[in-house]
């Protein structure tokens, strides 16, 4: 029952990262000046899936009140077995978490608190707190599990191969491959997106529109990634 119900929770909470567009234009334009929206006759299309997409920040906050609270039930309970439980953590918890990650940049303090945050809900499962110990190699070996920046990855250059190999002219295609132009302000660039990217494969988009065309070979780039 208390497994049904919870099921149900995580679902409804599934469904609110997946519908949950807000309307961040409506909101700006109404602000009274000098707050006005700036006008851009053709913003990049990935703007508009970030203002539509929750921030990783927002994601554990939401998941660190709500999901321990209410799976630590389940998980706790004499009536589940290990291994449904973690079946019940990979695809009720683990995949609302990471959904969207494709487009995420990744520091290192967001690495470390969606690792800290699956390492504390793995111990849940497998009851392990202290005194008792154990390293997070052996954690996730147990679980079946492995490094989240490992996962975030493969996911990322699986979704950035399959719009590649998408036709010339598709919307998200155009958005992945768009360079602005004009004069950037003095100093260092920040490190955005695209460039964590190419630092992650270690080559720049041209090739990797030509690996992306050979599935064979856009799979053994991620395992390489990957390993």
């Amino acid at each position: 029952m208390v497994c049904g119900v919870l099921l149900v929770q995580l679902g409804l909470l599934g469904l609110f990262f997946v519908s949950w567009t807000p309307n961040v234009h409506r909101h700006v334009t109404h602000l009274a000046p000098p707050y006005e929206y700036p006008r851009q006759p053709h913003p990049h299309p990935l703007f508009f899936r970030k203002m539509q997409q929750p921030t990783p920040q927002t994601v554990l906050y939401i998941f660190n009140v709500f999901i321990i609270n209410y799976a630590k039930s389940v998980w706790l309970s004499k009536s589940l077995q290990k291994d449904t439980n973690i079946r019940i953590f990979n695809a009720c918890v683990k995949s609302v978490l990471l959904y969207g990650c494709e487009t995420w940049l990744v520091t290192n303090e967001i690495h470390r608190k969606i690792q800290t945050f699956v390492n504390r809900c793995l111990r849940y499962i497998l009851r392990i707190w202290w005194p008792n110990i154990i390293s997070n190699k052996d954690l996730w070996k147990v679980t079946g599990q492995q490094d989240i920046n490992l996962e975030i990855r493969k996911r990322k250059f699986r979704w950035i191969g399959h719009t590649l190999r998408k036709e010339d002219g598709e919307v998200p295609k155009a958005a992945l491959l768009w360079n602005p132009h004009g004069n950037r302000k003095r100093g260092r660039p920040k490190n955005g997106w695209r460039i964590s990217v190419i630092k992650e494969a270690g080559r720049s988009w041209n090739e990797l529109r030509f690996l992306a065309a050979d599935r064979q070979q856009w799979k053994g780039l991620i395992d390489n990634l990957c390993s």
